[in-house]
């Protein structure tokens, strides 16, 4: 979900300025011990020219929903902050939306996963939750149960000094090998 509000012109008035002042965040709790953070907004566009106070804004927010938030929830939130910062003429809009989409900590291919990371790395992995905006929503949603996060170590994520641990991708990629097998077999445990 990114929502989107606009200001309206208002007399004397530098709306982008008025946008970055009245920033907010809040929490709401989802996962046990975790809580989703929505930071709003994240891009603000504003203005036709440096030297021209803007009389209207834009302002964009990126809010990944988690399981226990609805996205009424999360325009509720916003709508609220906006009433409450004063906020003239304000807008909300949603742009896009991505449900939220759970497996099941005890389903098939995640014990078979979990199963083949202990054996091949001697590591019990913790399993949970692996966070919002996971591609894996499309086929949860289609009841396809999906593991999403596990893989190799890596940090640096869309940077120019992204990188991946080449010890870690041989691991991985060992772990899935022995984990297709076994889950096509209809087994979850080793033996």
């Amino acid at each position: 979900m990114v929502p989107l509000y606009n200001y309206s012109k208002k007399q004397f008035a530098n709306a982008v300025y008025l946008d970055s002042s009245h920033s907010f965040s809040t929490s709401i709790i989802a996962f046990p011990e975790r809580k989703s953070v929505v930071t709003f907004p994240t891009l603000i566009r504003g203005g036709s020219g440096i030297n021209v106070v803007p009389s209207s804004c834009e302002a964009y927010g990126d809010v990944r929903l988690l399981p226990g938030t609805s996205p009424e929830e999360i325009n509720g939130l916003i709508t609220e902050q906006l009433d409450r910062f004063s906020i003239p003429n304000s807008q909300l809009e949603d742009l896009l939306e991505v449900p939220v989409a759970e497996t099941h900590p005890q389903a098939e291919v995640v014990q078979t996963l979990a199963a083949a990371v202990e054996a091949i790395t001697g590591i019990q992995p913790r399993v949970e939750g692996s966070g919002p905006a996971c591609d894996g929503w499309m086929f949860i949603t289609r009841g396809i149960p999906t593991v999403c996060g596990y893989g190799v170590a890596y940090g640096g994520v869309h940077g120019a000094d992204e990188w991946v641990d080449l010890e870690s991708l041989r691991s991985t990629t060992e772990v899935y090998a022995h984990t297709i097998p076994h889950y096509l077999e209809n087994k979850s445990s080793y033996g």
